[in-house]
């Protein structure tokens, strides 16, 4: 378990997944956590640049030293707590869905989150067609799994991958994948798992109370 006193994570986005990840995960491992907001000027100082990775945000800074990308540093946190699994099953699982998320899913829909939230006004409509599409059948994806456990890695309970695709799918569930949308059944088993996620108390913690977008 990380017992530094001086955990900051330093970014200059504040509507990323992946640092809500981060907060998240250090809530549910009860580790502390700083987190400085720096802008652009501030990511160009001496003193960041002295960091090393040299304008790569977030970045994380401990006793221990710097890390970036937010896997890498969500996992440090969560280390030798009961938010990771030890079984090597469930630790596979954990990989094997991040790495999905990461690799597969969160390419692929983009052009929808930069349509959604304004990064770009250069997405077509086909662009975003597919995208959506895409994202609605990774939903289908993901309710399969959760038909089958209560926790995305076989676990009694909340594990790391279930705050960390939560925090991931957050957004979407706010905005295109509404109530209506996750009513129907092969669809339902992701809306209450995201539900029970949300309620936790370390994610409300660290995130407020999300709720579903409205039809």
């Amino acid at each position: 378990m990380v017992e530094a006193t001086s955990n900051i994570l330093y970014t200059g986005n504040m509507a990323s997944p992946g640092v809500d990840m981060i907060k998240v995960i250090a809530a549910a491992a009860d580790v502390p956590l700083k987190v400085v907001f720096l802008t652009a000027a501030e990511k160009d100082s001496a003193e960041q640049k002295a960091l090393g990775f040299p304008g790569k945000y977030p970045k994380f800074v401990c006793a221990d030293g710097v890390l970036i990308e937010t896997i890498a540093i969500a996992k440090y946190l969560a280390h030798g707590t009961s938010v990771m699994p030890t079984d090597a099953w469930q630790k596979a699982k954990t990989d094997q869905w991040l790495l999905w998320q990461v690799e597969t899913v969160f390419p692929k829909i983009y052009p929808a989150m930069k349509a959604i939230f304004g990064f770009s006004t250069e997405v077509t409509a086909a662009e975003y067609k597919d995208a959506d599409m895409f994202m609605k059948s990774c939903v289908k994806t993901l309710n399969v799994e959760l038909v089958a456990n209560e926790w995305i890695a076989g676990t009694p309970e909340a594990s790391f991958v279930d705050y960390a695709m939560a925090c991931y799918w957050s957004l979407m569930f706010q905005t295109v994948l509404d109530k209506g949308f996750l009513k129907a059944k092969p669809h339902q088993a992701v809306a209450t798992w995201f539900n029970k996620v949300c309620a936790l108390p370390a994610f409300v913690k660290a995130m407020g109370h999300v709720k579903c977008a409205e039809k």
